[in-house]
């Protein structure tokens, strides 16, 4: 009877120790989970911080790149204004030298 009784203690101080140990492996468990998880916060929060970043050059991009298509498109104008009057005023020289040649003839 003390041999059993013995035995049956050994058995429960191993279980008590093997509980204590698995509880103590559950909270580094949940402790690296909870590391885990502030990472995986700060990563996302950086992730989204670079969308963002990237979401506001591509509006700047998309800015600029319009900013540089309505330039060309007054340049042209102005140019093509510039060669009307340029045209006008070959006109205005050509009529002025007939009249001048008419003139003195």
């Amino acid at each position: 009877a003390l041999a059993a009784e013995r035995d049956v203690r050994e058995r429960l101080e191993g279980s008590e120790t093997l509980a204590t140990e698995a509880q103590s492996m559950l909270q580094n468990v949940r402790a690296e989970a909870q590391a885990l998880e502030k990472t995986l916060d700060e990563s996302r929060a950086e992730l989204r911080t670079a969308l963002e970043t990237i979401a506001s050059l591509e509006e700047r991009c998309a800015a600029l790149s319009a900013g540089r298509a309505e330039d060309r498109a007054k340049a042209s104008h102005l140019a093509s204004s510039l060669a009307q009057r340029a045209e006008e005023e070959a006109t205005r020289a050509a009529r002025s030298e007939a009249a001048l040649a008419e003139a003195r003839a």
